[in-house]
């Protein structure tokens, strides 16, 4: 197999089914270390002091014609109360060795969904049906086309499109990547994602850069990432609003997180902790615009498509010993996705996940208003958990009705 090939696997195993960037790292670390065993992570020690560079981004918001039936489109108010009128999104850029500090607010496109990309960087154009985000220092810089496509089924568009090759992971609102290559030539990565958005058509991302600018493929990630189509039902959630989740925890061992990388997802966390240790992290949660069923059901078929992936990997090693070898391994490692009693006082599914060495949960809880929280417990035996979950309940009021602190991180693990 070719090393190119070996190592974008390498990266799909990080791609899984848990949706923050740090969990996802350290759900498939101990797989990852057995089936990759010496090589280099491709985010190493950041020692160096950084500098900021402030940045500015808006978010794409809703509803359009489709097959000339207007979508019903949420108020601007509603869509400010649901996703925040504006959020702070940093990162760290290992390559350069710089701090990006980003700043998001709330806009609205013409084609239906949301996302966030960076006005500064990007200048956007539309087109009929189409919507495309290239960097003003040029396409090599980054490169994001958004295309809705109302006359071809998912189906045909992932035959005609795609690669032929089972992506791990997607993004939370249902975008899978169905074709990723880079050409050694020029360096220059295309990734093709699909997102099925029913009677309103498909949605097709095409993203680009060059392979060696980190923070081209930041914004354009964060375009992908960040992007929900809104069809009537979501609409409908988004004027309902959302429940609040709410619970009890020990504030002198522990400290509520929001990592402004990922400001979506709030993690309880030892106080002081640096994100270094695996112990630290005790549950990772984040607000969600489908139900519970939706999104445990779209999490359990990312679960297979990773399963299906390592599968093929091991599949492909040519020579019988190693193969047998990395099969019995695969066995030992294969990752969990189970579906067992819930045991909170809330309606909510919970789900076995991890590996037979290290379980984790994962509890999709409605929020009596059509969405959900996801619930990610990463150490199940942490202190004072039991009580932690006893105490889960959802109420109205703000969002942050729970101290949360923001912080900025250099590296991750």
């Amino acid at each position: 197999m070719k090393k190119q090939e070996e190592a974008k696997i390498k990266d799909l195993l990080f791609e899984a089914t848990a949706y923050d960037e740090y969990i996802k790292k350290q759900v498939w670390e101990n797989i990852e270390n057995e089936l990759f065993k010496g090589e280099k992570s491709e985010v190493g020690d950041m020692k160096k002091k950084s500098r900021v560079r402030k940045w500015k981004f808006t978010i794409i918001a809703v509803a359009v014609l489709v097959g000339g039936t207007l979508c019903a489109e949420p108020v601007v108010s509603a869509l400010q109360k649901y996703f925040g009128q504006t959020k702070s999104q940093d990162f760290y850029n290992p390559k350069e060795e710089v701090f990006v500090k980003a700043e998001t607010e709330l806009y609205k496109s013409e084609l239906g969904y949301t996302t966030f990309y960076n006005k500064d960087y990007f200048e956007m154009t539309q087109m009929e049906n189409k919507e495309q985000f290239i960097a003003r220092t040029g396409k090599q810089d980054g490169m994001v086309e958004i295309e809705l496509i109302k006359d071809k089924s998912y189906e045909t568009l992932v035959e005609e499109f795609g690669d032929g090759k089972i992506y791990g992971g997607g993004n939370v609102e249902g975008v899978q990547e169905i074709y990723s290559q880079t050409d050694e030539e020029t360096n220059i990565y295309k990734g093709i994602s699909l997102c099925n958005a029913g009677e309103m058509g498909v949605f097709k991302i095409t993203i680009e850069y060059d392979e060696n600018n980190f923070t081209a493929r930041t914004f354009c990630y964060s375009i992908e990432n960040q992007f929900v189509y809104l069809n009537p039902v979501r609409t409908q959630t988004i004027e309902n609003g959302k429940g609040v989740i709410k619970f009890e925890y020990d504030k002198h061992q522990y400290e509520l997180v929001r990592d402004t990388s990922m400001p979506d997802i709030i993690r309880l966390q030892k106080i002081g902790s640096n994100l270094s240790k695996r112990g630290d992290i005790v549950l990772s949660y984040q607000h969600r615009i489908d139900s519970a069923k939706m999104c445990m059901e779209a999490a359990q078929a990312d679960h297979q498509n990773n399963v299906n992936r390592m599968k093929e990997w091991v599949n492909s090693i040519e020579d019988a010993s190693e193969r047998a070898e990395e099969e019995k391994l695969l066995l030992e490692r294969i990752p969990l996705f189970e579906e067992i009693p819930n045991d909170l006082k809330v309606s909510a599914i919970k789900i076995q996940t991890g590996t037979k060495r290290y379980v984790e949960w994962n509890y999709y809880i409605e929020d009596g208003k059509g969405g959900c929280y996801d619930l990610f417990i990463m150490d199940i035996n942490a202190d004072g958990l039991s009580a932690l979950l006893e105490s889960i309940e959802m109420v109205e009021g703000e969002e942050e009705i729970m101290e949360v602190i923001d912080r900025a991180y250099q590296a991750v693990g």
